[in-house]
């Protein structure tokens, strides 16, 4: 199946080259408002997937309800631990040409800060890296 053009379909969403994470605030399927109408349980459009990236049918991924979760939790981890800044004035290139082309896209390496948002965040963060590494020496 071609998720690239599921997910890039210009029918489907509003301008969807660009990086818009505040599509989903308007619409659970970041799609365009003419398809956010009739969510309702009962309705067509309530059953619409919201992402195609795990496949579809009998090939569907069996784990993507707990990739998509486990996903979550790190990136609100990482977010309540760190302010994240671009590491040059000109920012991140979030266009089409900042992507790694091939059978999975993938960004292209870019730089960016990560500052720690506090010093009772980073004794956590210590704290917790020392218990890790405690639980994952008996895996050597």
């Amino acid at each position: 199946m071609n998720i690239w053009g599921i997910n890039h379909d210009p029918d489907e969403f509003e301008n969807p080259e660009a990086f818009d994470p505040t599509r989903y605030l308007r619409n659970r399927n970041g799609s365009k408002d003419s398809f956010s109408e009739g969510l309702e349980e009962g309705d067509s459009n309530h059953l619409r997937r919201q992402i195609w990236t795990f496949g579809a049918g009998r090939r569907v991924c069996v784990g993507q309800n707990m990739a998509l979760r486990s996903l979550l939790l790190t990136m609100a981890k990482v977010v309540w631990c760190f302010d994240i800044e671009p590491a040059s004035p000109e920012g991140v290139d979030t266009s089409i040409a900042a992507f790694e082309t091939g059978m999975v896209a993938a960004p292209k390496p870019f730089k960016v800060n990560f500052r720690v948002r506090g010093e009772d965040r980073k004794r956590i963060i210590e704290s917790e890296w020392v218990k890790a590494d405690e639980y994952l020496r008996r895996f050597e």
